[in-house]
């Protein structure tokens, strides 16, 4: 279960096709978005489904990759506490007749996990034409976790990239989809789930503070700041820790 873009599942199969399966029951006005890609094909975008074949027609015999990555929300739907409507829930894969799972590809020797807000999250990433059009049905099709800064920035690196990235979120400040400020929210993947602490990152980078901006002084946000840095090193005693100055310069002193 996920509710954060980027999050990406990794298939290897010997044989010609595969099934993938998602629950969509949780989903009450529009479902979220995916970038699907075969072996080093073109990147399409699907939808979760309860059966989601990878391909239109049978691959050709042989060993295959599939690449899933969540791609957009709907950021209001709730994310938070259950029933977490704004979730890509994975249940499985079923492969076809004749065809086998084998082991999953081997992941990138680093992790970098990144924590932030809408920018992050790649909301928006891909919006065109004036604000006015920015409907929230288009959402998931503006948004982009795959195309955001952060999961460019760890695949240029060579690294596994771990988004965290909630829209509206801040240190004084709770996100869209009923996310806490990032003093709670962090380290759980939602409400009673804490992250998964038997891959730790090699490196943590944090861009918070754009939507504390002028909400609170720098008197306020400091401390928060020094106390949410306090609250990663505790929790990943050995990963390097990159602050960024957020993009607008909000308290960048």
């Amino acid at each position: 279960v996920t509710v954060n873009t980027g999050s990406t599942i990794l298939t290897r199969f010997q044989g010609t096709h595969i099934t993938l399966h998602f629950t969509t029951t949780q989903y009450s006005h529009q479902f979220p978005s995916l970038w699907l890609q075969v072996d080093e094909g073109e990147w399409k975008v699907v939808r979760p489904a309860e059966e989601l074949r990878i391909s239109p027609t049978a691959l050709p015999a042989g060993s295959h990759v599939v690449r899933l990555v969540v791609k957009g929300f709907r950021e209001w739907e709730n994310r938070w506490d259950t029933p977490l409507v704004g979730s890509v829930v994975f249940r499985g894969v079923t492969p076809e007749d004749g065809t086998q799972l084998l082991p999953a590809p081997e992941r990138p020797a680093k992790l970098v996990e990144f924590l932030g807000d809408s920018i992050t999250e790649g909301v928006l990433v891909l919006n065109t034409g004036p604000r006015e059009t920015w409907t929230r049905e288009k959402w998931p099709e503006f948004s982009d976790g795959r195309r955001s800064w952060s999961y460019q920035s760890a695949l240029l690196a060579g690294a596994e990239p771990r988004v965290v990235g909630f829209g509206r979120l801040g240190l004084s400040i709770n996100a869209n989809g009923g996310v806490p400020p990032a003093l709670h929210s962090f380290p759980f993947v939602y409400s009673g789930a804490p992250v998964d602490k038997t891959r730790l990152p090699d490196a943590v980078v944090i861009n918070m503070g754009t939507n504390d901006g002028q909400r609170v002084s720098g008197d306020v946000f400091g401390p928060l700041y020094k106390a949410y840095l306090d609250m990663i090193r505790k929790t990943y005693p050995s990963a390097q820790i990159f602050c960024l100055r957020p993009f607008n310069g909000a308290h960048s002193a």
